[in-house]
């Protein structure tokens, strides 16, 4: 499957929310990185269809969308950020309903509801009302509806939002397991969600996209960029309002930070290797 974006745009009134948003996707994992506000479910919204771009086209396989019709949409699962349920729906209800809407043979439904509960481990819950899932049970849920008509490309907005770390490694790694014959576009302002399981990163800055590229480059990119400074904690406050600081742990009265930048930011300052976050923080902190 390959899915192309072509000079894809879309305001909100007079307000520009993206302008020449250019990419081509293919197989395997990719992250969709930005701070909140970038416009990272903008641009998930209008590669789902739930929105329709202003400008530019979406191509799958070479069709534009717009000729595709309802194969585009056959092709595609979608987990939205805020995913309701009927109060009075079972997970089972719900995956049935689900299944009606995406016109799955009714002799299909029983077999693949009970296999994807069971990959995202929900069938000792499926029979729960889904209003008292928690947070990670509707996360699930959500990814199991979404794999239901066993899409080619599947969209996830900061699936692990508002997930405990427990919950987010499980999802994790559902997520891995998933992505080796489909197209994965995860959305996220989590850097950890991404680090270990993206093909690619596309990062959402300035109102479009930055060149594709992956974790290994970015961290490249700050081979030089990231220290390590130890000062009295009293320091902190005043301190960090001058630096960019990914990490701090603190001993007694000493205070053990990591520091994003291109100067070395105090005489004692000694390099470190940089991460995935260090070279997040980079680029949408230091011009």
């Amino acid at each position: 499957m390959k899915l192309e974006i072509k000079d894809l745009g879309k305001h909100f009134g007079k307000k520009q929310v993206l302008s020449g948003v250019n990419l081509t996707i293919e197989n395997g994992v990719y992250g969709l990185l930005g701070p909140n506000g970038a416009g990272k479910t903008t641009l998930i919204r209008m590669l789902a269809g739930v929105i329709t771009p202003d400008a530019g086209e979406i191509f799958m396989n070479g069709t534009s969308k717009k000729n595709c019709g309802v194969n585009y949409y056959n092709k595609i699962g979608y987990l939205p950020q805020d995913v309701d349920f009927y109060h009075d729906f079972t997970g089972l209800e719900y995956l049935r309903y689900i299944a009606t809407l995406k016109n799955i043979p009714d002799e299909k439904v029983g077999d693949k509801i009970t296999h994807l509960v069971d990959q995202v481990n929900l069938t000792n819950d499926i029979h729960r009302k889904c209003v008292k899932y928690s947070g990670g049970m509707k996360k699930r849920l959500g990814i199991a509806q979404a794999l239901l008509n066993d899409p080619e490309i599947l969209i996830l907005d900061e699936p692990t939002a508002g997930l405990d770390p427990y919950e987010r490694i499980k999802f994790r790694n559902i997520i891995s397991s998933f992505s080796k014959d489909r197209t994965v576009i995860l959305s996220t302002h989590i850097v950890s969600d991404i680090s270990n399981i993206s093909k690619s990163i596309i990062m959402v800055k300035d109102k479009t996209t930055c060149p594709m590229t992956s974790a290994d480059e970015m961290i490249t990119k700050i081979e030089d960029y990231v220290w390590e400074v130890e000062l009295p904690i009293q320091q902190l406050i005043s301190f960090q309002n001058n630096h960019i600081i990914s990490n701090i742990r603190t001993v007694d009265d000493v205070a053990y930070l990591r520091v994003v930048d291109r100067e070395k930011p105090a005489a004692h300052a000694f390099h470190i290797d940089p991460d995935l976050e260090d070279a997040y923080l980079y680029e949408f902190n230091i011009k």
